[in-house]
Protein backbone atom coordinates (compact mmCIF):
# COMPACT_ATOMS: atom_id res chain seq x y z
CA UNK A 1 0.00 0.00 0.00
CA UNK A 2 1.69 2.66 -1.29
CA UNK A 3 1.78 5.55 -4.35
CA UNK A 4 4.71 4.99 -6.89
CA UNK A 5 6.48 8.12 -8.92
CA UNK A 6 4.67 7.82 -11.99
CA UNK A 7 1.26 8.36 -10.28
CA UNK A 8 1.62 11.64 -8.74
CA UNK A 9 0.88 13.60 -12.08
CA UNK A 10 -2.11 11.16 -12.74
CA UNK A 11 -3.13 12.31 -9.21
CA UNK A 12 -2.47 15.76 -9.57
CA UNK A 13 -4.31 15.98 -13.21
CA UNK A 14 -7.45 14.59 -11.68
CA UNK A 15 -7.95 17.30 -9.18
CA UNK A 16 -6.90 19.92 -10.81
CA UNK A 17 -3.73 20.96 -9.70
CA UNK A 18 -1.07 20.03 -11.83
CA UNK A 19 -0.50 23.61 -13.35
CA UNK A 20 1.07 24.86 -9.52
CA UNK A 21 4.52 23.27 -9.99
CA UNK A 22 3.78 21.46 -6.39
CA UNK A 23 6.97 20.37 -5.04
CA UNK A 24 7.36 16.93 -2.75
CA UNK A 25 8.39 17.67 0.60
CA UNK A 26 8.30 14.22 1.87
CA UNK A 27 5.54 11.42 3.27
CA UNK A 28 4.55 10.07 6.81
CA UNK A 29 2.79 6.86 7.86
CA UNK A 30 0.18 7.95 10.36
CA UNK A 31 -1.61 4.41 10.95
CA UNK A 32 -0.28 0.92 9.49
CA UNK A 33 -3.10 1.55 6.65
CA UNK A 34 -2.63 5.77 6.02
CA UNK A 35 -0.09 7.52 4.67
CA UNK A 36 0.01 11.34 4.11
CA UNK A 37 1.95 12.46 1.05
CA UNK A 38 2.63 16.26 1.46
CA UNK A 39 3.22 18.89 -1.70
CA UNK A 40 3.87 22.74 -1.13
CA UNK A 41 3.33 25.29 -3.75
CA UNK A 42 6.45 26.81 -4.15
CA UNK A 43 4.92 30.09 -5.30
CA UNK A 44 2.73 30.39 -2.43
CA UNK A 45 4.07 28.20 0.51
CA UNK A 46 0.85 26.23 0.78
CA UNK A 47 1.03 23.08 2.07
CA UNK A 48 -1.33 20.01 0.12
CA UNK A 49 -1.84 16.40 1.18
CA UNK A 50 -2.83 13.34 -0.69
CA UNK A 51 -3.83 10.91 2.21
CA UNK A 52 -3.97 7.34 0.96
CA UNK A 53 -5.71 4.70 2.93
CA UNK A 54 -7.75 1.56 2.60
CA UNK A 55 -10.75 3.07 4.29
CA UNK A 56 -10.95 7.09 4.30
CA UNK A 57 -13.40 8.09 6.86
CA UNK A 58 -13.67 11.52 5.90
CA UNK A 59 -16.14 10.96 3.36
CA UNK A 60 -18.40 8.78 5.17
CA UNK A 61 -20.93 11.39 6.51
CA UNK A 62 -23.14 14.38 4.59
CA UNK A 63 -19.41 16.69 5.12
CA UNK A 64 -15.97 15.35 5.34
CA UNK A 65 -14.36 16.23 8.32
CA UNK A 66 -12.94 19.67 8.40
CA UNK A 67 -9.66 18.14 10.59
CA UNK A 68 -7.35 14.91 9.42
CA UNK A 69 -6.53 13.76 12.94
CA UNK A 70 -4.05 10.78 14.02
CA UNK A 71 -2.74 9.50 17.08
CA UNK A 72 -1.34 6.17 16.27
CA UNK A 73 2.05 6.79 16.44
CA UNK A 74 3.02 9.15 19.39
CA UNK A 75 6.27 10.84 16.35
CA UNK A 76 3.23 11.02 13.88
CA UNK A 77 0.51 12.54 15.57
CA UNK A 78 -1.18 14.56 13.45
CA UNK A 79 -3.52 17.54 13.83
CA UNK A 80 -4.28 19.21 10.18
CA UNK A 81 -6.80 21.76 9.64
CA UNK A 82 -8.36 20.97 6.44
CA UNK A 83 -8.96 24.37 4.08
CA UNK A 84 -11.08 22.30 1.74
CA UNK A 85 -10.46 19.02 -0.13
CA UNK A 86 -10.34 18.69 -3.59
CA UNK A 87 -12.34 16.80 -6.42
CA UNK A 88 -12.48 15.98 -9.75
CA UNK A 89 -15.28 18.22 -10.28
CA UNK A 90 -17.18 21.25 -8.82
CA UNK A 91 -20.02 19.06 -6.52
CA UNK A 92 -21.23 19.57 -2.79
CA UNK A 93 -22.39 15.48 -3.32
CA UNK A 94 -20.16 13.77 -0.74
CA UNK A 95 -21.26 10.50 -1.59
CA UNK A 96 -20.36 10.88 -5.12
CA UNK A 97 -17.13 8.95 -4.71
CA UNK A 98 -16.03 9.36 -7.92
CA UNK A 99 -15.77 12.69 -7.63
CA UNK A 100 -13.66 12.88 -4.52
CA UNK A 101 -11.46 9.69 -4.79
CA UNK A 102 -8.85 8.98 -6.94
CA UNK A 103 -8.07 4.88 -7.42
CA UNK A 104 -4.31 4.44 -7.50
CA UNK A 105 -2.68 1.16 -8.68
CA UNK A 106 -2.14 -0.31 -5.42
CA UNK A 107 -6.06 -0.79 -4.96
CA UNK A 108 -6.51 1.91 -2.32
CA UNK A 109 -7.74 4.79 -2.50
CA UNK A 110 -6.73 8.90 -2.12
CA UNK A 111 -8.13 11.83 -1.10
CA UNK A 112 -6.37 15.53 -1.43
CA UNK A 113 -6.49 18.47 0.67
CA UNK A 114 -5.18 21.99 0.68
CA UNK A 115 -4.46 22.27 4.36
CA UNK A 116 -4.57 25.83 6.50
CA UNK A 117 -0.86 25.23 6.65
CA UNK A 118 2.18 26.34 5.39
CA UNK A 119 5.34 24.46 4.80
CA UNK A 120 6.93 25.88 7.98
CA UNK A 121 4.35 23.60 9.75
CA UNK A 122 6.26 20.63 8.84
CA UNK A 123 9.59 21.61 10.56
CA UNK A 124 10.62 18.60 13.19
CA UNK A 125 8.02 16.22 11.62
CA UNK A 126 9.82 12.97 10.50
CA UNK A 127 9.12 12.54 7.08
CA UNK A 128 10.28 9.83 4.57
CA UNK A 129 11.93 11.43 1.41
CA UNK A 130 12.41 8.37 -0.89
CA UNK A 131 9.23 7.02 -2.98
CA UNK A 132 9.65 3.72 -3.67
CA UNK A 133 9.55 3.03 -7.16
CA UNK A 134 7.20 -0.27 -7.68
CA UNK A 135 6.93 -2.10 -11.17
CA UNK A 136 3.44 -2.40 -12.93
CA UNK A 137 3.80 -5.77 -12.94
CA UNK A 138 4.49 -6.02 -9.14
CA UNK A 139 2.10 -3.57 -7.85
CA UNK A 140 -0.30 -6.20 -10.44
CA UNK A 141 0.57 -9.02 -8.17
CA UNK A 142 0.34 -6.94 -5.00
CA UNK A 143 -3.33 -6.18 -5.90
CA UNK A 144 -4.22 -9.50 -6.88
CA UNK A 145 -2.90 -10.55 -3.37
CA UNK A 146 -4.92 -7.90 -1.74
CA UNK A 147 -8.22 -9.04 -3.27
CA UNK A 148 -7.52 -12.32 -2.85
CA UNK A 149 -7.46 -11.27 0.87
CA UNK A 150 -10.73 -9.34 0.68
CA UNK A 151 -12.29 -12.28 -0.57
CA UNK A 152 -11.45 -14.62 2.28
CA UNK A 153 -12.55 -11.97 4.80
CA UNK A 154 -15.77 -12.05 3.06
CA UNK A 155 -16.54 -15.57 2.85
CA UNK A 156 -15.22 -15.93 6.56
CA UNK A 157 -18.70 -13.73 6.86
CA UNK A 158 -20.73 -16.12 5.47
Amino acid sequence: MELVQREFAKIFEFYHVSDLGLVFEGYEWIMPDKVLYYWQDPKSGDLYVIELADFVHEFMGLRPEKRIVEDFWPEHTCDWEVERWLANEETDDYRDYDKWFYWPECGDKCVMAKLKANVSDLKGRELELDIPEISEEDMTKRREELEGLIEIDAQRKA
